[in-house]
């Protein structure tokens, strides 16, 4: 389940890839912010078994619609539980200040 306390942009944006792929995890690693406070652009990690990851990263911008744009970088599993370790690498960044906002 996506946790509470998300923005509905952002909420449907994660409902909708639970709902196309199915992923582990998913992680929440920027947000950008107007002046006035109004979340302009988001980005998420997120971590699925898929066979294609440049076709399901493909999949899920055709098929998700947000007025809030967003950026995905996808793991499969085992990239992830290997990057995450290797200090310097983007997923360890993720790992220790990205908050997860669906685990399944």
């Amino acid at each position: 389940m996506p946790t509470q306390d998300m923005r509905d942009e952002m909420r449907e944006v994660v409902a909708d890839i639970v709902r196309l792929i199915h992923p582990e995890k998913i992680i929440l690693f920027s947000q950008k912010h107007s002046l006035q406070g109004e979340m302009v652009s988001f980005k998420l990690c997120v971590v699925a078994d898929c066979a294609d990851k440049a076709q399901t990263e493909r999949q899920l911008y055709l098929e998700i619609d947000s007025p809030v744009p967003f950026d995905v970088v996808l793991y499969t599993p085992e990239e992830f539980a290997q990057l995450k370790a290797l200090r310097g690498t983007f997923a360890s960044k993720v790992r220790a200040k990205g908050k997860v906002l669906y685990e399944a």
